[in-house]
C-alpha cells in the first residue's frame, strides 16, 4: 500500500510503497473514502518543537483520521460487519 511515511526526526516524510499490515483478531480493515489532515500530522511533518510533546517511533505513517467502509473483519471483533461505514480517531484508545 501506499502510505506517507516519516522515516527521521527531520522536516518532511516520504510517499513509500509499504507493506499491508496483517490484520489481528480484534482489528478491522477500513477501505478509507476520505481523510483529514491533523495538525499532529503538520507538526510531524515539519517537525517543529511541538513534536518533543509525543513519544515518536519511526518509521511513522501520517494519518490517523479517516472514514471508509470496512472490508474485513477480525476473528473476535464483535459489533462491527463487513459494509459498516465507519470513521476513526485513533487517539480514542480502549486503554487495554
Amino acid at each position: 500500500m501506499r502510505a506517507l511515511v516519516k522515516t527521521e526526526p527531520v522536516p518532511g516524510a516520504a510517499l513509500l510503497d509499504i507493506d499491508t499490515p496483517r490484520l489481528q483478531s480484534d482489528e478491522v480493515k477500513v477501505e478509507v473514502k476520505a481523510g483529514a489532515i491533523c495538525g499532529t500530522d503538520i507538526h510531524f511533518y515539519h517537525w517543529d518543537p511541538a513534536s518533543a510533546n509525543f513519544p515518536v517511533r519511526f518509521p511513522l505513517v501520517l494519518g490517523h483520521e479517516y472514514a471508509g467502509d470496512v472490508v474485513e473483519v477480525g476473528a473476535g471483533v464483535r459489533g462491527i460487519a463487513v459494509g459498516d461505514s465507519v470513521s476513526v480517531e485513533t487517539h480514542i484508545t480502549c486503554s487495554a
